[in-house]
């Protein structure tokens, strides 16, 4: 059974060592909030769920993993975020990489500074 949380989080994304996308998400769920991610971020479109890892930021500074078996991880990454100064909703940053890659690849700059096509839309918000 997913476990969805009523309330409205602005996410951040970060893939490849740098900030792809922020987007704002109601009532989430981690299926909601895979989904959006993938949709967002195009180097992980490909990819099964499975094989896409998903971390957070802990309280204590660490990074912990989030998945949808471990529901523990999902609500304590919820418990511990914080609201967005103005705004009804609370702040959720989250690195992704793919789980079979030793590292996070490398979004590659093109020679005039801006990104590789997959990483035209930086910043998306999605309702």
């Amino acid at each position: 059974m997913t476990r969805v949380i009523m309330a409205s989080y602005e996410v951040k994304v970060e893939y490849g060592g740098q900030r792809f996308a922020t987007f704002l998400l109601e009532d989430i769920s981690y299926e909601g909030l895979l989904f959006s991610i993938k949709k967002i971020c195009s180097f992980l479109t490909h990819l099964d769920g499975d094989n896409i890892r998903l971390r957070y930021s802990h309280e204590d500074g660490d990074m912990a993993n989030i998945s949808k078996e471990d529901d523990f991880a999902f609500s304590e990454m919820l418990r511990t975020t914080k609201h967005v100064e103005g705004l009804e909703c609370k702040k959720i940053f989250i690195t992704a990489n793919e789980i079979d890659s030793p590292v996070s690849r490398k979004i590659r700059r093109l020679g005039d500074g801006t990104a590789s096509p997959g990483t035209s839309a930086m910043f998306i918000s999605l309702h």
